[in-house]
């Protein structure tokens, strides 16, 4: 676990409001309505997926806003869907390689450091998808990123 201020960041995102029993319904599917935008050939892509939770607090049913996005610089104007800067972002970082059913047991790891810290959680978190493998699930590599004021 490392803390870091990451900088400010240009996304093409799509946004939805779920739950986190719903989410594996996005997983490998949502992303897809970016790339329309993204063959356009006026952007390019700066670096791996980004799904943005806004308000998540962990429970299977609390409805939070998801931002699943692509990191973008070039000419945005004319996309389809929605852009936005990403603020610099303070926070603690994860790096997860393996199955998506250890992400819980890596939260839970992420949130013991920042309150046995007496660090203040900032409302949002990101998972960045450096390696996506359905076939071979070992082989998943997520960063995860819990802001803190």
């Amino acid at each position: 676990m490392e803390i870091k201020t990451l900088p400010a960041r240009t996304i093409l995102y799509s946004r939805r409001t779920t739950t986190l029993k719903d989410l594996a319904a996005f997983a490998g599917t949502a992303v897809r309505e970016l790339y329309p935008d993204l063959a356009s050939g006026k952007l390019l892509v700066t670096g791996p997926q980004y799904w943005i939770y806004l308000g998540a607090d962990g429970k299977p049913h609390t409805t939070f806003t998801l931002d699943i996005a692509i990191p973008v610089t070039g000419d945005t104007s004319g996309c389809a869907n929605n852009v936005r800067e990403l603020p610099a972002f303070r926070c603690v970082t994860y790096q997860l390689k393996g199955p998506w059913e250890k992400i819980a047991g890596a939260y839970d790891e992420i949130f013991g450091y920042i309150y046995g810290n007496k660090l203040e959680y900032s409302g949002e978190t990101r998972e960045l998808y450096h390696q996506i493998d359905f076939e071979h699930p070992e082989n998943n590599e997520v960063e995860i990123q819990v802001g803190i004021k």
